[in-house]
């Protein structure tokens, strides 16, 4: 596919929200986690990807990097439900954001789309050593 795309100029499309959500749990299965679901969507009262009994996590794929107040929403939700929370954004964090996860006890992660696959990476130390 990437040398037609490359002969007749076209370019990959990008994925939309869902696919990116999707990534996240696969990558969460890829670490080794089992049982990991994905949200039903709009009415998934801001879960994106779950591990239940394990951690709860939102997957932002907008094009603005996220602040605080999502990472303080899903560790709320994580704390009500006495699990882990982690998050992933296409865009990054703001520096404010970075800081409070850190003490706010939130994995980050940055997820990508590259022509045709998902690049995850940790963005701090509760991400990079999150396993089940």
């Amino acid at each position: 596919m990437g040398l037609i795309r490359r002969l007749f100029g076209l370019k990959a499309l990008e994925p939309g929200w869902r696919d990116y959500e999707i990534a996240a749990a696969l990558y969460l299965k890829v670490l080794g986690f089992r049982n990991v679901e994905v949200g039903k969507g709009s009415s998934d009262g801001g879960v994106d990807v779950r591990v239940p009994g394990r951690l709860v996590g939102q997957v932002k794929a907008h094009q603005a990097k996220v602040g605080r107040p999502p990472l303080q929403q899903i560790a709320g939700v994580a704390g009500a439900e006495e699990v882990n929370a982690v998050f992933f954004s296409r865009a990054g964090y703001t520096k404010t954001a970075e800081e409070w996860a850190s003490t706010g006890g939130v994995g980050l992660f940055t997820i990508s789309f590259d022509d045709d696959h998902f690049d995850v990476l940790a963005v701090n130390r509760l991400g990079d050593r999150l396993r089940p």
